[in-house]
Formats: structure tokens, sequence, C-alpha cells
């Protein structure tokens, strides 16, 4: 009532209506109409902003199964670092045509009181999709003494871009 009788004060009979208008329907229950509904509106348009949506996220659960994408769409490979075995990871085996990677990070493991025996982090893969088409996605794994023996195969996926 206060701000009501403030802006009212101000207003002359030479003043714009609209200013009239803005001095009737402030009060302080309607200051919190318009405060929640400028907070909606906000929540409402926010994710926009956020940037564009992370990639589809394939895992070592995904093993065996077939993965399908949009034709210029991105998608990301995880799996464990098998570095604990004595193993590093080959090149990861693909059809150029179809996927292209575009990046290998390496994430360490998550810093903890007690650190896991073995526990050398992650590494993420990601793939742009740059044909149509479909394709095995493999990740081979080899120990580095061992030139004779062949490369292992860790995890395998297809893939089918549309």
């Amino acid at each position: 009532m206060i701000q009501k009788n403030i802006l009212k004060r101000t207003c002359t009979r030479t003043s714009p209506r609209w200013l009239w208008a803005l001095a009737s329907l402030i009060s302080l229950e309607q200051g919190y109409r318009v405060m929640s509904l400028f907070l909606w509106c906000l929540w409402a348009v926010a994710p926009g902003w956020a940037g564009p949506p992370s990639p589809q996220m394939i895992t070592e659960a995904d093993a065996g199964r077939t993965i399908a994408v949009q034709r210029g769409e991105k998608f990301a490979l995880k799996i464990r670092n098998p570095a604990s075995g004595g193993y590093d990871i080959v090149t990861p085996i693909y059809d150029p045509g179809i996927l292209k990677l575009a990046s290998r990070k390496a994430i360490p493991p998550e810093p903890a009181p007690f650190p896991k025996l073995g526990d050398f982090g992650e590494i993420v893969f990601e793939f742009d999709t740059v044909g149509i088409g479909a394709t095995d996605l493999a990740i081979q794994i080899a120990r580095r003494g061992e030139v004779k023996k062949p490369s292992e195969e860790y995890l395998k996926v297809k893939v089918k871009v549309r």
C-alpha cells in the first residue's frame, strides 16, 4: 500500500494514463505475482541458454548393441581405462566414410581419501557422423611388450547412421 501511495503522489493530472494504470496495479501482492511470473518465464527460457544438448553417451554396458544416430549428430564412447592390466588402447576401428573421430580425452580417476588401486580413470572418444550407413565400432587393446600376440577386442558396438 505504501508503494501505491508514493507512486500516486508523484502522478499529477497531466501524467500519462499508463503511469496512473501502473500506480493502481502496484501493491505488495501484485509485486509477488509479477515476480513469480518473471521467474517462471526465466525458468521456461533458460534451457535454451544452456547450449546444445550433450551428445549420446555409449558405455561398456552397450557392448554388442546397435546404436542409431542421425547424420550430422555427435556421440561419445566412454570406457574404463584398461591400463591397470598393462594394456594400451589401439586406435578405434570403424568405417571412416561413416564416422570421424573428433576427439579422445583421458579422464583421470576422481580423487578420494584412499584411491582405488588399479583405477586409471576413463577414456572418452567423441565421434562425428559424416555419412549414412552402418559400421562396427571396435575398441581393441594390446600390451606393449607382446608384439607377436594380436590385439584383443575390448568393446564392439554397431552404429547405424540415418
